[in-house]
């Protein structure tokens, strides 16, 4: 992730300062949810992320890999699908009664 500082002294252009900030936001707004964020994000269970995962309502993205002595897989979900789920808490309350009646 790129780095912006500035120092007091610093002369510039507001104009790039402001552009810089706007592109490192978009960076983080479109960076994928990890499960933890997904089962925040849409008020969930773990055991409902995972049957949903499995059987193809939650689509996952690309996984991501942390490296802590050993390489951890890490599962993710994109973005714009998980925020339109967000929007429309109806379908995961259709998908709870869906899951109760099966």
């Amino acid at each position: 992730m790129p780095n912006l500082s500035l120092s007091v002294g610093d002369s510039c252009d507001t104009e790039s300062v402001r552009s810089e900030i706007e592109g490192l936001l978009e960076d983080i707004s479109q960076r994928p949810y990890t499960a933890a964020e997904l089962r925040e994000r849409l008020n969930i269970t773990n055991q409902e992320r995972l049957r949903w995962t499995k059987d193809g309502r939650l689509k996952r993205g690309k996984d991501g890999t942390i490296n802590r002595g050993q390489k951890i897989t890490v599962a993710t979900y994109e973005v714009a699908a998980i925020d339109a789920l967000a929007l429309a808490p109806q379908t995961i309350e259709q998908w709870r009664l869906d899951d109760g009646s099966s």
